[in-house]
């Protein structure tokens, strides 16, 4: 059976240039020590898509991204990311960093690549927590490839508004809570 594997590790890589490269992060200016990694076998696209693995370590990343509603940059410092997503498994986020001053954490779950890239229903879960503040989006999205079928919950809260980015106002304490819907046509 054809195999296949392709990984890349590097220091001080140049993040804003590997997304420019794929047309992405034009206002993003970043550094980061890492490795990627992806394997696969199969001698047909699906065979091969599901026994896809993915996995992705960053440390010590440090980014400077650009606002145009805002004249203040936001510097994002990334301590700690592991990412793994396989064909028949599911995947998971997990980062801790700081955004300016302010410590963060975020852990997301998801369906397997698989799903994905076959369009079927792909469960996503994320929890964000930033000091004392925290947001939870858990839901499902029948046809990822054209978000459509989407449904979330979202629950949030946080002491003061401003917790969340320093150009929101300094009100609270908030929670919030909702449902984030899409229909199939």
């Amino acid at each position: 059976i054809p195999a296949g594997s392709f990984s890349v590790s590097g220091h001080a890589v140049d993040i804003g240039m590997v997304l420019r490269s794929f047309g992405l992060g034009d206002s993003v200016l970043g550094l980061a020590d890492g490795t990627f990694r992806v394997t696969g076998k199969g001698t047909t696209w699906q065979v091969a898509r599901d026994s896809l693995a993915m996995t992705a370590h960053v440390e010590d990343a440090s980014f400077l991204i650009s606002t145009p509603q805002s004249e203040n940059d936001i510097q994002l410092n990334l301590h700690k990311g592991h990412l793994s997503m396989a064909g028949s498994a599911a995947g998971e986020l997990v980062l801790a960093g700081r955004y300016g001053q302010r410590p963060f954490r975020v852990r997301a779950t998801t369906g397997s690549l698989s799903d994905f890239f076959s369009n079927r229903r792909w469960p996503i879960r994320v929890a964000v927590h930033g000091g004392r503040s925290s947001l939870t989006v858990d839901g499902v999205i029948d046809r990822p490839l054209k978000g459509e079928g989407v449904a979330l919950t979202l629950q949030g809260d946080a002491p003061r508004l401003n917790e969340w980015a320093p150009s929101l106002p300094a009100v609270g304490p908030f929670r919030l809570s909702g449902n984030l819907t899409g229909h199939t046509p």
